[in-house]
């Protein structure tokens, strides 16, 4: 076991990285365009990008970096704090490597917090029984997922468990025809084309949080790595950012994170500015 824990190395290490994340299916917070880019912006204390060689090749890596608390360091995943569910990487046939991580990395004076994290965390099992040691897993959200086919990114609106939603969509659907508006969609599959929407990104997203206020995620001190994350990955062709408009108004944005040249949807981030007093709710 390796631990890369300088910034070249692990820029260095993009391309295996990338492989190992397409072979095991990892989800978009595990795999470097994220990590990277929330490191340069956002980043602090130390990397620590754990990795395992199997015969020279790349079999297992964890993503994380810790900080000095007191006399103790914790690690925890790149991009904690916003709501990133991250994991081991490990490649198909070589699950034990996650356990070897782990142990690796929970020395006496090191805390693993590896909040958030899936129920079946890689690793998680070998980690329970290391001696001299209490490790708590305890679930504390649920985030429901929806299979989208490429072919048909509707179907699953058919589905009996999505009928509130179809309900809702309906409703809505109805409410802007009353109000005689035009819905129309801008899809950005390039960094030169966000920028060219941005400010009607930032428009949305200014309304959004006024409104409701969570995480303004295109303003400091996130705004920074978000559209770095945005723009790499659109050169990449693994994600598209669409803006929907009521005719001229941008009123929602959705990104979504694509598996592959074919541009289907592994996974999205979506916020919607509240409706203007004389307008339909959307």
């Amino acid at each position: 076991m390796r631990v890369v824990d300088d910034a070249a190395a692990a820029e260095g290490l993009r391309e295996e990285w990338d492989e190992l994340a397409d072979a095991s299916g990892a989800g978009p917070f595990a795999r470097p365009d994220y990590g990277l880019a929330w490191w340069r912006h956002l980043g602090h204390g130390r990397l620590l990008v754990a990795t395992v060689r199997f015969h020279g090749r790349l079999v297992a890596l964890a993503p994380l970096h810790e900080r000095r608390v007191g006399p103790l360091t914790v690690a925890r995943w790149l991009g904690h704090g916003l709501g990133t569910i991250a994991e081991p990487v490990v490649r198909p046939g070589h699950e034990r490597a996650a356990g070897v991580l782990l142990q690796h990395l929970a020395t006496p004076r090191r805390v693993l917090d590896l909040v958030e994290c899936r129920e079946s965390l890689p690793g998680l099992p070998a980690l329970q029984q290391l001696p001299r040691r209490t490790t708590t897993a305890a679930p504390r959200d649920r985030c429901p997922v929806a299979d989208i086919d490429p072919a048909d990114p509707l179907a699953h609106l058919a589905l009996r468990e999505h009928k509130s939603m179809r309900t809702s969509l309906a409703a809505r659907q109805r409410r802007i025809e009353r109000a005689g508006l035009q819905m129309r969609m801008e899809v950005a599959e390039t960094a030169e084309h966000l920028d060219a929407l941005l400010p009607d990104l930032l428009a949305v997203f200014d309304a959004a949080e006024a409104g409701h206020p969570r995480q303004h995620l295109l303003r400091p001190p996130w705004g920074g790595f978000v559209l770095d994350y945005l723009r790499e990955t659109l050169e990449q062709g693994r994600s598209v950012v669409l803006l929907g408009y009521l005719d001229d108004r941008p009123f929602t944005l959705s990104t979504r994170r694509c598996s592959g040249p074919a541009r289907s949807r592994s996974g999205s981030v979506g916020t919607t500015r509240p409706p203007a007093s004389s307008g339909p709710a959307t």
